[in-house]
């Protein structure tokens, strides 16, 4: 019967060369078996790896990391709603100015539960604002407990994972705290950058807007509405998911809205106001409508 190449010791290499080497070495094998799980399986894989200089390397697939990062992080806000409804004691009104807080408690329940603490066990939680006291206990210590090199091991991943939870929860609450304003609505976001709100249809499902302007509204479907500019009537077509960057007066790098010209649909690329004008910008041309086209929202057909 072969023999097996048993436990392998796991500690910090102190020579910088054979450290170095060890990990461009570790790097790319991760990357490498990163590849073979999209191929395989078609999963969508991104990967972050600093380096202790600081170095970057990153790897994503099917998609840019920004894309993966933008599906996370809605990922993430998902499922802080869900325990919202899972856990009516964390709930608050929407016009409550400490909603957003009780949404970071319902984000940092999320992590216990699917992390299982910050050990990694099912029964212990994150503690948030205590304190350890070092020298309690120890007393009570016998040799048969003195922790072996595994142990020490499994205790510094589990530090690992706590760090790692703990960082999760802080870019969840920094999204939380400069997203959306929890008592507005889409057609307010666009009424706040000087658009008119019928620029969206009714029945808004929801949306994420964050610091930069990025802007997502999701509809229950595909919808398209009736606009008339000059005598002439034109379509306008919503996808269910639309994205775009909103400022006072514009919408730009609009995807999911199209016109109908000549019995094609045609992508809208950007949206601009100039007093009472709204100009919508198709393929090469640009189309202005008054802004009473846009005063009340339209319902889909």
């Amino acid at each position: 019967m072969g023999r097996g190449r048993g436990l392998v010791e796991v500690r910090w290499i102190e020579n910088a060369v054979r450290r170095q080497l060890t990990f461009s070495k570790r790097r790319r094998g991760l990357a490498k078996k990163a590849s073979e799980l999209v191929v395989l399986c078609d999963a969508n894989v991104a990967l972050l790896v600093f380096s202790d200089k600081g170095r970057l390397d990153d790897f994503a697939a099917h998609t840019s990391m920004e894309q993966i990062l933008d599906r996370y992080e809605r990922y993430l806000l998902s499922e802080a709603g869900d325990v919202m409804q899972e856990h009516p004691e964390l709930q608050v009104g929407r016009d409550n100015p400490g909603a957003r807080v009780h949404m970071l408690m319902a984000v940092i329940f999320m992590v216990q539960e699917s992390h299982g603490g910050a050990t990694g066990h099912p029964d212990t939680k994150i503690a948030v604002g205590t304190e350890e006291h070092p020298g309690e206990g120890h007393g009570l210590q016998s040799q048969a407990s003195i922790p072996s090199d595994i142990d020490k091991l499994h205790h510094l991943q589990s530090h690992s994972m706590a760090k790692q939870q703990l960082l999760l929860v802080a870019v969840v609450a920094s999204v939380l705290l400069n997203a959306v304003d929890v008592s507005a609505t889409a057609y307010d976001v666009l009424v706040k950058n000087n658009l008119p709100q019928g620029l969206l249809p009714k029945g808004v499902q929801s949306y994420v807007l964050k610091p930069d302007g990025k802007l997502e509204v999701t509809l229950p479907s595909v919808c398209a509405v009736a606009v008339a500019s000059g005598g002439q009537q034109y379509k306008i077509q919503f996808s269910r998911n639309i994205f775009g960057v909103i400022q006072p007066g514009s919408i730009s790098e609009l995807h999911g809205m199209s016109l109908n010209v000549k019995y094609a649909w045609i992508g809208i690329s950007k949206i601009e106001r100039a007093g009472d004008q709204i100009t919508l910008t198709v393929q090469n041309s640009r189309l202005p409508f008054p802004v009473s086209s846009f005063t009340q929202s339209p319902s889909c057909s």
